[in-house]
């Protein structure tokens, strides 16, 4: 389950789910109010269907949110958000460009929806664009580019997984992480024709699985969720070249 808070005459907070046709028990696409005071807690007040919404993101400046539909097939959407009212999908749910899409993020100019797809055991991960219109609906699809690479671990680095798609602070670069290749992919993203072009790659160490990245307030720095060694790694950001570099690595859990 995943989740994200939008802000209007109150709190509400959307929450993803993976749904029985993709393996789980949720209905989908779920918003519950929270009245800042209100000493009830959450109130669930709407359920929409959405197969396989495992993540979910905010447009930064409409009442749009987008999920992805984890599945073979893979799908994006978007609804519209209405206060007092279930959220409203905008159009059929499109394809996202590979299978399984994992995590989307909406690059900060609110233009292009991108997505990272995690693949399969046989089909590559990828990292899609679409093109979001004036109301923030799903448009065509710009571009989608095809990991390459391995990693040491059997079972789960036999090909590539993009496994999160994120803008660094100054919304220069696009970064994909791969827990497939132990690689982190940087591009530019062309604002006119959507398109990713690829710019340097950062080689993490051999079977750590990167997963997510988080940038640091001050935006040099860097921290890597590493699911496959079970660590958590800092790096210094190097902002002109969309590089990582190695500093510190500890567990993340406890000895």
């Amino acid at each position: 389950m995943t989740s994200i808070a939008i802000i209007t005459g109150q709190v509400t907070v959307l929450t993803g789910s993976y749904t029985p046709d993709t393996g789980g028990e949720g209905v989908g696409l779920t918003a519950l109010s929270l009245t800042p005071g209100d000493g009830d807690g959450l109130v669930v007040t709407d359920a929409v269907t959405a197969s396989g919404a495992s993540y979910l993101a905010a447009h930064p400046t409409l009442p749009v949110v987008y999920t992805t539909h984890e599945s073979t097939a893979g799908g994006v959407s978007a609804f519209g958000l209405r206060e007092g009212a279930a959220p409203m999908p905008l159009g059929a749910p499109l394809t996202s460009g590979g299978a399984n899409p994992c995590h989307l993020t909406v690059h900060p100019g609110g233009h292009y929806l991108l997505t990272a797809n995690y693949g399969t055991d046989t089909l590559p991960g990828t990292v899609a664009v679409h093109r979001l219109d004036g109301d923030g609906r799903l448009s065509d699809l710009t571009d989608v580019v095809e990991h390459k690479g391995s990693g040491p671990v059997v079972g789960r680095q036999e090909g590539t997984h993009a496994h999160q798609v994120l803008v660094d602070p100054a919304g220069r670069y696009v970064l994909a992480t791969d827990l497939g290749a132990d690689t982190v992919f940087t591009y530019e993203l062309d604002a006119v024709t959507g398109r990713l072009k690829p710019v340097a790659t950062s080689q993490l160490r051999p079977g750590s699985g990167p997963r997510h990245l988080a940038f640091t307030p001050t935006g040099d720095l860097v921290l890597s969720a590493d699911e496959l060694s079970s660590t958590v790694t800092c790096h210094r950001y190097d902002a002109e070249t969309g590089t990582l570099h190695e500093l510190s690595r500890v567990p993340a859990t406890a000895s």
